[in-house]
């Protein structure tokens, strides 16, 4: 199962996926994974094994970020992508299957955090305004713009600047 469908399911397996903003440390939670704030954590996540699985995240970044991380590691977990642990979210390993791994896992959290369907319906409702529809989701607007790519919604980077006056 891919990372879309792998969060697709996590989600309707919960029921959650009509839930905004998505309760992440719910999920968490519900797959056996406890969450812990750190303020003194150098990087924005860790995944560590201490007694079971955890996600630590740096509670000094911002709340869109601290989302993303979260969802990012879910992910990480969820496709089985944690071979050692700790794993921090800041360290790169430019590997071609670390780079995939890492990008499957954005996927993932991109799926979990905007529901193809809330994503159609919010958008559209809120004719089209990228701004809102990220801070509905309390996600960035750029992890907007790629969610809305992948369903469809906007054709590409240069469309979306050209509409919204991004850089």
């Amino acid at each position: 199962m891919g990372p879309i469908a792998s969060a697709n399911k996590i989600l309707k397996d919960r029921h959650l996926e009509n839930s905004l903003p998505i309760p992440l440390i719910q999920i968490a939670q519900s797959m056996g994974v406890r969450v812990f704030k750190d303020d003194a954590l150098s990087c924005v996540a860790r995944i560590r094994e201490d007694d079971g699985l955890q996600i630590v995240f740096n509670q000094n970044e911002v709340l869109i970020r601290q989302r993303f991380a979260i969802a990012h590691c879910l992910g990480k977990i969820a496709l089985k992508h944690c071979q050692e642990l700790p794993m921090d979210l800041t360290v790169q390993n430019f590997s071609k299957e670390a780079k995939w791994r890492d990008q499957e896992a954005n996927n993932f959290a991109l799926a979990l955090l905007i529901p193809e369907s809330l994503a159609k319906t919010a958008f559209l409702k809120l004719t089209n305004n990228l701004s809102t529809a990220a801070e509905t989701f309390q996600v960035s607007e750029v992890a907007m713009m790629k969610r809305l790519q992948q369903i469809g919604l906007i054709k590409s980077d240069r469309e979306l600047e050209a509409q919204y006056g991004l850089q």
